[in-house]
């Protein structure tokens, strides 16, 4: 069982309060494990999908390649935290670490999209504030049906 301090003994404490308490702590950890298992495979095939050129179906081998080397990354570094409580936390940080670079990329981006609003004709417009066919615009429609005189005869 899980220590009571941690987010799975609270989790297996609130199932107790239930009836058939084991059963529900029996389907909960089959839920849990279904949900890892999805989503690892769905990680695979998108990282198969990638590494294929964008194939819709990505090679069965490729697939298996991206879920076992995923999965050995997480037991390694799972193991690297010695089997505590820490080790957890060691996964944590080095996926912090490890996407630290990415914060150029984003940098970079935000740079690049400060320049082109600077120059994106409608933001120039806005500051100005005309537009190219603003005049037209500002005035009234001008109606395009003839207008009937008074002077016309009644009968």
């Amino acid at each position: 069982m899980a220590p009571a301090g941690t987010a799975q003994g609270q989790l297996l404490d609130v199932l107790q309060q239930y009836p058939i308490a084991r059963v529900t702590s029996i389907v909960v950890v089959i839920l849990v494990g279904i949900f890892f298992v999805s989503g690892a495979d769905a990680a695979s095939i998108v990282m198969g999908t990638l590494s294929q050129r964008g194939s819709l179906e990505p090679t069965r081998t490729v697939v298996v390649f991206w879920g076992v080397l995923t999965g050995a990354v997480a037991a390694i570094m799972l193991l690297i935290g010695g089997g505590k409580g820490d080790a957890l936390t060691g996964l944590q940080n080095l996926t912090i670490l490890a996407a630290a670079p990415f914060t150029l990329v984003m940098i970079g981006l935000c740079i690049a999209l400060t320049r082109d609003l600077r120059q994106d004709p409608l933001i120039i417009r806005g500051r100005k504030g005309t537009s190219t066919d603003g005049a037209k615009s500002a005035q009234a429609p001008q109606s395009t049906q003839p207008t009937h005189s008074s002077s016309s005869s009644a009968g």
